[in-house]
């Protein structure tokens, strides 16, 4: 364990990648040595003769795992941004990477062979950094056991790799990148977070040549699909088509640092049901707001131009003054007042998120959109869903009936948005009745 350039440690350790992504290593010191400040790296042997090294941050962890009886010293947890071990006999050049993927269930089209026994494979042509990467994705070995246990448990399970060659010069990082957005594509099709559990390079003779974990925030299982897992062809159709949609519309509206993100996270069922609900109609603000920004010429921002909305402001401020005067309103209060003048000429969010929806070409209603601003307003401004209040329940429509069917409204609505915003056409599993999922058509 190398602390700086004069104090390195000697020491035992054991390294792995627990189910939730995190990377972790732990180090016993023989020698009582306290650091002033996280270590600069780690290498080590395994008892295989393997390399191990580390990479990136090394952030020390204040809960430590039970000790072994043989390890004394001075004991050590890092939370690790990289880990890499390489084999002892890496003869050969890595031309094959296999990613583990986490929570990933789908039905092959294309048969393999494996330790003699058939097995399906989903064959993908994917837009990468620079062209087209051919791949494939094969379940693991129990796959059948491994989905039935995610089923029931709805934790974080490797279930299948995807398979790559790699080209004379490729090295592993740049492919990770790509990775990454296969899985955010793979993650909307699935609606959980898949994620790239490992990275293993091998020779053309199959020798594991090198293994490398890196810290992940994975999720547990969610089993709300968009797009059918049932139908291999289909998963291939979506994964396809919509990758390259992504790509060009990944900058504009940030889809790899918040939206999707977001939108996955509603979808776990572990939080509260308003909670999921606020997180959906934060994430339609967050591509509202990006639209404007990257759309600006296309895009209206108020509702009267510069010169009238000054105009109008200045009457209105005057007005305000004058009538507080006369009033004796309190100057906080009066200036409060004032100070909402501001944002009057600002389209309301209604006419943003039209703007947004016929740009992408979504297709939905008035009736909806007006109830999703309802269900907005209300989730913002109180933090309950619209069908809390007790007032006219029985004119109510059936969406907004009650929390789950309000949330469940809210999420087809995402379902549709997210879909037309990777410009996506045909079958998809429609979420909007409470436990009767159905297969429909987007057009």
């Amino acid at each position: 364990m190398v602390f700086g350039p004069h104090l390195k440690a000697p020491c035992q350790f054991e390294a792995g990648q627990v189910t939730d992504g995190r990377v972790i290593l732990l180090c016993t010191c023989e020698a009582q040595i306290i650091p002033c400040a996280e270590p600069e790296s780690f290498e080590g042997l395994t008892e295989d003769s393997e390399l191990l090294f580390t990479l990136g941050s090394h952030v020390e962890l204040s809960c430590l795992p039970k000790a072994q009886r043989s390890f004394t010293g001075m004991r050590f947890a890092f939370l690790v941004n990289q880990m890499y071990v390489v084999k002892p006999t890496t003869t050969g050049r890595r031309e094959k990477v296999h990613v583990g993927l986490n929570n990933f269930e789908f039905v092959g089209t294309e048969p393999f062979t494996r330790s003699g026994a058939q097995f399906l494979a989903l064959p993908l042509v994917l837009q990468c950094q620079e062209g087209s990467q051919e791949v494939r994705i094969v379940p693991c070995e129990g796959y059948p056991q491994i989905v039935k246990r995610l089923h029931a448990q709805r934790g974080v399970e490797v279930t299948a790799e995807l398979e790559l060659l790699l080209d004379e010069e490729e090295e592993l990082h740049p492919v990770m990148g790509s990775v990454m957005d296969w899985c955010r594509i793979l993650s909307v099709a699935r609606g959980t977070r898949v994620m790239p559990a490992y990275m293993r390079g091998y020779s053309a003779e199959d020798e594991c040549l090198l293994e490398s974990y890196s810290r992940m925030r994975i999720s547990s299982y969610t089993p709300m699909p968009l797009i059918d897992d049932r139908w291999g062809d289909e998963t291939k159709a979506f994964v396809e088509s919509a990758l390259k949609t992504y790509r060009k519309r990944r900058e504009q509206f940030h889809l790899d640092t918040g939206p999707i993100d977001g939108y996955l996270d509603a979808k776990l069922e572990a939080d509260h049901i308003e909670m999921r609900g606020v997180k959906l109609v934060v994430v339609m603000e967050m591509l509202v707001t990006k639209w404007l920004k990257y759309h600006d010429g296309r895009a209206r921002r108020s509702i009267l131009d510069s010169g009238k909305a000054k105009e109008l402001k200045n009457r209105l401020k005057n007005g305000t003054v004058a009538f507080c005067s006369q009033h004796e309103v309190a100057c906080e209060s009066a200036e409060h007042l004032q100070s909402k003048l501001g944002s009057i000429n600002d389209l309301p969010f209604r006419s943003k998120l039209e703007e947004l929806l016929q740009f992408l070409d979504v297709p939905l209603s008035d009736e909806d959109v007006r109830m999703f601003v309802k269900s907005r307003n209300s989730l913002v401004h109180t933090g309950f869903y619209s069908s809390s209040k007790t007032k006219d329940k029985c004119k109510r429509p059936l969406e907004l009936s009650s929390s789950k069917h309000e949330f469940c409204f809210l999420l087809s609505f995402l379902d549709r948005v997210f879909l037309k915003l990777m410009n996506y056409s045909g079958p998809y599993i429609d979420w909007r009745c409470p436990g009767e999922p159905k297969r429909q058509e987007l057009r």
